[in-house]
């Protein structure tokens, strides 16, 4: 009966260790997934600040961050067998108008 118990009390670290492992685990997944990521599709506040690096965006010379995208996927299209010409129509007014162009204007002014 001693044997029993002193293996038990010896045992229950491991076993509690691998629980407190696996919930980790379990936590890891979850950020794998994006669940805590939230999509920010709020306009941006419209004060001084903000447009002013509105402005500052529209007055640099070089390629913005949509437009590289657009250039990428334009690129993909071309060796892409897979998909539809109207799946890349879609993924490019997306890109230009849509939710993903407000998130990449969201983020770009909140960094």
């Amino acid at each position: 009966m001693k044997l029993i118990v002193l293996l038990t009390a010896l045992l229950i670290p491991f076993l509690s260790f691998s629980q407190l492992d696996s919930a980790f685990i379990l936590k890891l997944k979850a950020l794998d997934t994006a669940n805590i990521l939230k999509m920010d599709t709020v306009s941006v506040p419209n004060d001084a600040f903000t447009q002013k690096i509105k402005r500052l965006l529209d007055e640099k010379n070089g390629l913005s961050v949509s437009a590289i995208l657009k250039l990428k996927i334009m690129d993909e299209q071309q060796k892409d067998t897979v998909h539809s010409k109207e799946f890349y129509k879609k993924l490019i007014e997306d890109i230009t108008t849509g939710k993903t162009s407000k998130l990449l204007e969201n983020s770009i002014v909140n960094i």
